[in-house]
């Protein structure tokens, strides 16, 4: 993902989703050789109840980006194809 696509995904979580607030949001970017991830990636963690996560699955499947869900924390990211990593 680039940078913009990343800054308008975290715009659009905050404006939709109050739930969010007291989160922590962390943008981070691959630099590894052999990383699945394309560009930059977000990261969430907080107090994910079952709403939050189905908002985020949802929004994932929308936009087409891969997802990596824990407990109490997400990555959404764009994956690389196959053949770039």
């Amino acid at each position: 993902m680039n940078l913009n696509k990343v800054v308008n995904l975290l715009k659009e979580i905050v404006d939709d989703q109050p739930d969010f607030d007291g989160s922590d949001f962390v943008v981070g970017i691959s630099k590894a050789e052999h990383s699945i991830v394309k560009g930059y990636s977000l990261h969430i963690t907080g107090n994910f109840n079952n709403k939050k996560k189905e908002y985020i699955s949802k929004l994932a499947l929308a936009k087409n980006l891969a997802i990596h869900q824990e407990s109490n924390s997400v990555m959404l990211y764009e994956a690389k194809p196959q053949c770039e990593r």
